[in-house]
């Protein structure tokens, strides 16, 4: 009788927790290189959960984002912006197939950077409030695909412990 609850309460947990965490949810990430007279570095790298895509792959939010070593403001603590971001539902390892970026580097609005990555082109352009102070060519790196690993193991541990609770019911 214990077993057979413990092993409701054990499936319903399980359950719960596989709905409410993100196991599903990988990371993506890749740098972001600037062709800088035919030679290609990394000024900064962008991270995207894909659980935030909706059934188009649309992503309207990062995870993380720094481009010439700052931090970008999200669009809702800038209090403006654009971004947008696509990716390939069915194969996270192509990484983002498309982005567009007009973001601050803070509040003081300091740094205003303007980009786009995409199979026609691509460009990125930083502001000042003396003016331009770069432009040119940029590209998305190999995208670099990761699952949180708390979730995911506390997932296959709850499996494993089903498991053993099963086993010993038998």
């Amino acid at each position: 009788m214990f077993n057979k609850l413990f092993l409701k309460i054990l499936l319903s947990v399980s359950l719960s927790v596989a709905a409410l965490s993100s196991a599903n949810a990988a990371l993506i990430t890749q740098d972001i290189l600037f062709d800088d007279q035919g030679t290609w570095s990394s000024i900064g790298e962008i991270t995207v959960v894909t659980a935030e895509a909706d059934k188009f792959g649309y992503i309207s939010e990062w995870y993380d984002f720094t481009l010439f070593g700052f931090d970008l403001l999200t669009v809702a603590e800038s209090g403006g912006g654009l971004f947008e971001t696509e990716i390939d539902v069915a194969d996270f390892s192509a990484g983002l197939q498309f982005l567009s970026f007009d973001l601050s580097e803070s509040t003081l609005g300091t740094y205003a950077f303007n980009g786009i990555v995409s199979a026609q082109f691509s460009f990125i352009d930083a502001f000042t409030s003396n003016g331009i102070a770069l432009f040119g060519e940029i590209k998305l790196g190999d995208a670099e695909v990761s699952v949180p690993e708390p979730e995911t193991a506390f997932l296959l541990l709850m499996a494993v412990t089903g498991l053993i609770v099963r086993r010993k019911s038998l």
